[in-house]
């Protein structure tokens, strides 16, 4: 699964403190999620989140509204699943 592997190695720079090298892994994780999986599959939340609390020099709208997305896309996805 390549989304997990570039969760992984974003999650390490964020780590580091490298933040511009862990935004590209996380947004490489979304589009392999995107890409391949529907937009509401439970799995396509997670590059959303990272990408929200990466760096707290970011703009915390730009945060806000990417973790709204994910929660309302989430709720979505739960919801079918108890159909």
């Amino acid at each position: 699964r390549f989304g997990t592997t570039y969760n992984n190695m974003g999650e390490v720079y964020h780590d580091l403190g490298e933040y511009d090298n862990a935004l590209k892994y996380y947004e490489m994780d979304l589009e392999v999620y995107t890409k391949s999986l529907p937009s509401q599959h439970i799995d396509t939340f997670r590059p959303f989140k990272c990408i929200a609390s990466l760096d707290p020099r970011s703009s915390y709208r730009e945060a806000l509204r990417l973790c709204s997305v994910s929660y309302i896309n989430m709720n979505k996805a739960l919801s079918t699943r108890r159909d």
